[in-house]
């Protein structure tokens, strides 16, 4: 006997019969169905675990929310999204097939991002430190001070040193999101920033004897032209 399983399930399917003993029910698969990844969500949540998304366009806040929400040693900001990136290639009409798999992290503003099946969501600690990297004379780590300007930051540090690019100094937030340091905009910094002082590009040192050499070459060459012009001339 075959049944139509959702007219079954909504009481609406005229077959509906009494099962007697060794009976076989079978449900086939279907095979246009692809099971979702689930999202798997770690660190400071109150319950970590594998969670499904229940609705399209389930957002971090959402998910969050359904683990329990943030633990009191959770570090807001630093909530980090890893999310796969699939290539895939089609090898004939019918047929893709999967080339590269990479994982890249996605930077977020607000808790309204969208979350994708198979994402993975690590919730740092607040450690109450801000990371100094680069062309600064004691690079490492330095105890967060709310308020504090990225210079305060800059000045523990030791300084710019001379091989280091002023201009080229970018601060990167927990939450993955990267911001340039300019004299008229200067980034907030919070707990768990990331500052790094890029290096000057390498510039030749000023030549004065190839200078010198050139110009030479150039006042003879005019020279030259002029008094065959005037040859031309006459």
């Amino acid at each position: 006997f075959e049944i139509e399983l959702d007219r079954l399930l909504q009481n609406t399917d005229i077959s509906n019969f009494q099962l007697s003993n060794l009976d076989r029910f079978v449900v086939h698969a279907n095979r246009n169905f692809f099971e979702r990844e689930n999202v798997i969500v770690q660190g400071e949540v109150n319950i970590p675990g594998a969670y499904p998304l229940v609705k399209d366009n389930e957002d971090l806040n959402s998910l969050i929310e359904r683990s329990g929400g943030l633990t009191t040693k959770a570090l807001p900001n630093g909530i980090i999204i890893y999310r796969k990136n699939n290539k895939s290639k089609k090898t004939d009409r019918s047929e893709f097939k999967d080339k590269t798999s990479e994982i890249n992290r996605v930077a977020w503003k607000n808790k309204n991002v969208i979350l994708m099946p198979g994402d993975s969501i690590v919730i740092s600690e607040a450690t109450q430190t801000v990371q100094i990297i680069g062309e600064v004379y004691n690079p490492g780590i330095i105890e967060f001070q709310e308020g504090k300007s990225i210079r305060y930051y800059l000045n523990s540090s030791g300084g710019v040193k001379s091989t280091g690019d002023k201009s080229g100094i970018i601060v990167i937030y927990p939450n993955g999101v990267i911001v340039p340091y300019r004299y008229y905009l200067s980034p907030k910094i919070f707990d768990g920033t990331t500052i790094v002082v890029n290096a000057k590009e390498f510039e030749e040192p000023f030549n004065i004897t190839q200078f010198a050499t050139n110009w030479t070459s150039i006042i003879s060459s005019m020279i030259t032209a002029v008094v065959l012009s005037r040859q031309l001339g006459s």
